[in-house]
C-alpha cells in the first residue's frame, strides 16, 4: 500500500450507525493510496452535517479531504483514482461516480440541453451552469482543497444560501460557494465508491447520513 502525505477521509456518523461506520472505515482502510488520517466525527448533539463537517474540517492538517458518509463505501482505488485526477488536471476538486447499491442511480447533467448520467460527463461550461440553475449532481464523497474550502466558509447551514434547487443541501451550498471563487472541477470518469439506499437516506438534508 502506498502512502499519501496529503490526504485526510472525513466521516461523520451518530452513535445508531455504528454498524454502518464499520462498513465505510473498512472501506478507507484498503484503499491502495493510503490517507494520512481518517477524522471520525460523532454528531452526538445532532447539530447536523454542515456542523459536524465543519468541526472536522477545522482539524484536518493535509493539503486535501475527501468525504465519506458513514452509509457509503469506498472502492479500493477511490483515493488513488481522485488524487491522480486532480493534480494531472490542476483542478481544486475532483469527484468520481457511484455504483448505486439498493436503488435507481437519480444523477443527471446537462449535455446539450439534454439530461443525461453525469458518469463520463467532462466537467464543463454546462455542467457549471447546471449547478447554478438546476441543482447538484455531484454528490459529497469527492475530494478537494482543503484551504480553499475553509476559505470559502466550508458547508453553509441548510435553506441559509441562494439557490434554486437543493436549498437545505449544505454540501450544494459548498460546492455553489467554490464555483464563485472560481474553484476549478474534474470528473474522474471512473467508478470508485458505492452508495447504498436505504430507509435513511437524508441527501444532506439536515442530518449527517448521506
Amino acid at each position: 500500500m502506498i502512502s499519501s502525505p496529503d490526504v485526510t477521509v472525513v466521516i461523520p456518523t451518530i452513535y445508531e450507525r455504528r454498524e454502518l461506520l464499520g462498513r465505510a472505515l473498512d472501506s478507507v482502510l484498503n484503499q491502495t493510496l493510503a490517507p494520512t488520517e481518517i477524522i471520525i466525527i460523532d454528531d452526538h448533539l445532532r447539530e447536523g452535517a454542515a456542523t459536524t463537517r465543519n468541526k472536522a474540517l477545522a482539524q484536518v492538517k493535509t493539503r486535501w479531504v475527501a468525504w465519506l458518509d458513514d452509509d457509503d463505501e469506498l472502492l479500493p482505488t477511490h483515493i488513488q483514482s481522485l488524487v491522480k485526477g486532480i493534480r494531472r488536471a490542476r483542478a481544486q476538486l475532483a469527484y468520481s461516480y457511484a455504483q448505486f447499491v439498493g436503488g435507481r442511480d437519480p444523477l443527471a447533467t446537462s449535455v446539450n440541453g439534454h439530461l443525461v448520467s453525469p458518469f463520463g460527463v467532462p466537467f464543463g461550461v454546462e455542467q457549471r451552469r447546471h449547478l447554478r440553475e438546476l441543482g447538484n449532481f455531484i454528490p459529497v464523497t469527492w475530494l478537494g482543497e482543503t484551504e480553499l474550502i475553509r476559505k470559502v466558509g466550508g458547508f453553509p447551514q441548510p435553506n441559509s444560501f441562494p439557490a434554486v434547487a437543493s436549498g437545505d443541501c449544505e454540501d450544494y451550498g459548498l460546492l455553489l460557494r467554490l464555483l464563485d471563487a472560481g474553484a476549478e472541477f474534474v470528473h474522474v470518469p471512473e467508478v470508485t465508491w458505492r452508495y447504498h439506499f436505504h430507509g435513511a437516506n437524508l441527501g444532506g438534508r439536515g442530518g449527517t447520513a448521506s
